[in-house]
């Protein structure tokens, strides 16, 4: 990789297709029935270790953690926007501690 290609992969901007497990996790869990189906967003991502693979739960927790850090430069209705706009989530974090939630229990060893 060239340290161009190397700069402007680092600058690009978050979006669904570069957060995939993310992306896929919001549509698939984080949907308007969530709490309905699961209560939170904690308890949907507890249904989501449950049956992901190993691999699956690696791709989400890496995402979480780069959504975590990116927010903590956001407002909250920045993140808000973004899961809502850019994810399809039904489910928008009040802050960015509520990510950071996320994505210490993705990270949780089971």
């Amino acid at each position: 990789m060239t340290r161009r290609s190397r700069r402007s992969r680092a600058k690009a901007p978050l979006s669904a297709e570069s957060l995939p497990a993310l992306a896929d996790f919001a549509v698939g869990y984080l949907h308007q029935d969530l709490e309905a189906e699961y209560g939170s967003a904690a308890e949907a991502l507890t249904a989501f270790r449950g049956d992901a693979t190993p691999e699956e739960l690696q791709a989400l927790s890496n995402d979480l953690a780069t959504i975590a850090s990116a927010a903590r430069r956001w407002s909250p209705e920045e993140a808000q926007r973004f899961f809502r706009r850019e994810l399809r989530s039904a489910w928008t974090p009040d802050d960015v501690e509520a990510i950071e939630t996320l994505a210490k229990l993705a990270a949780a060893k089971p």
